[in-house]
């Protein structure tokens, strides 16, 4: 990771903290937002910055998703989204699928801090 994408995201995981103590997003939100910014070269500096709480709640999280791919492929997402109509992430009623690049994105990111907390055990 160059000095200025360790620096953006650092910046990105503290702008998303501020924005869950002045109570802009939920904690569900907060999760889902950092969540999103894992990958395996920032997995160290997220550890670093996340509050020992947040991060507990995001390892349990991480150890309860889905593990196998049938797991993956049984499991349904759902997406509520602040646009009105139809919105990229919007399936029907049974959710979207594994397949949906927001699904393949999480399950990414859930197995890289996966492996991550596994190696601390």
């Amino acid at each position: 990771m160059t000095k200025e994408t360790a620096a953006e995201f650092t910046n990105n995981v503290n702008h998303y903290l501020k924005l869950y103590e002045a109570g802009k997003i939920t904690r569900v939100e907060l999760h889902s937002r950092l969540l999103d910014s894992v990958e395996p070269d920032t997995v160290q500096e997220f550890v670093r910055l996340v509050p020992a709480d947040i991060l507990e709640e995001i390892e349990r999280y991480v150890f309860e998703a889905p593990k196998t791919d049938e797991e993956w492929q049984s499991a349904r997402f759902f997406h509520i989204g602040g646009i009105c109509g139809r919105g990229p992430l919007e399936g029907d009623r049974e959710g979207i699928g594994i397949g949906h690049p927001a699904i393949q994105r999480l399950r990414k990111e859930v197995e890289t801090l996966r492996l991550y907390f596994q190696s601390r055990q």
